[in-house]
């Protein structure tokens, strides 16, 4: 009687942490409010990884390590961040407009591909995938005397296709002319 109890019990404590692991829940991606104010926390089995403006931190309920955002600027501007898994391999995706530059007024979205591991995160590659820059546009019919209203807004160039694969060995990355491996994972 006793030894069915224990293994009752067992079974029991089995399924509630096998429950509790399974209903854990996936966050892979930043949400807007998030972007717009540079803290996110992101969810993904085995990782929890919590992003501001200045560090990025990496939990897999053993180890954690801490390293820098790429881009430390107040006047930076997250875009989206996402992360990722393929071939049991972890991926985070960091989309960010660096400052505008002088008086042009242009931006570069940089892509900031990091593979996550426990002890250390690495970033695989920076690449520039798009560009935009500030123009103004009149609002409405303005008299020759009275000041012109002006609203401003964003002119875009094409994007660059970017993407990156896992095989074997390597992680293979490309954006636009721009390729490269990393190898020995």
């Amino acid at each position: 009687m006793i030894l069915r109890l224990g293994f009752f019990l067992l079974f029991m404590h089995q399924l509630f942490v096998s429950d509790v692991f399974a209903s854990a829940k996936v966050k892979a991606r930043c949400y807007s409010t998030e972007v717009t104010t540079k803290n996110c926390r992101i969810t993904y089995p085995p990782y929890t990884l919590q992003l501001s403006e200045k560090k990025i931190t990496v939990h897999d309920g053993v180890w954690r390590s801490i390293f820098d955002f790429p881009l430390i600027n107040e006047n930076s501007q997250w875009h989206k961040v996402e992360f990722q898994k393929k071939k049991d391999l972890y991926f985070l995706n960091i989309y960010a407009w660096d400052p505008p530059k002088k008086e042009s007024e242009i931006q570069s979205l940089k892509w900031y591909l990091f593979q996550v591991k426990s002890k250390k995160s690495h970033l695989i590659t920076e690449q520039t995938v798009w560009k935009r820059y500030l123009k103004e546009e009149a609002l409405g019919k303005v008299l020759p005397n009275k000041n012109k209203k002006v609203k401003k807004r964003f002119g875009y160039e094409p994007k660059v296709k970017h993407s990156f694969s896992v095989n074997k060995n390597n992680i293979h990355w490309q954006s636009g002319f721009n390729k490269g491996d990393v190898h020995g994972l």
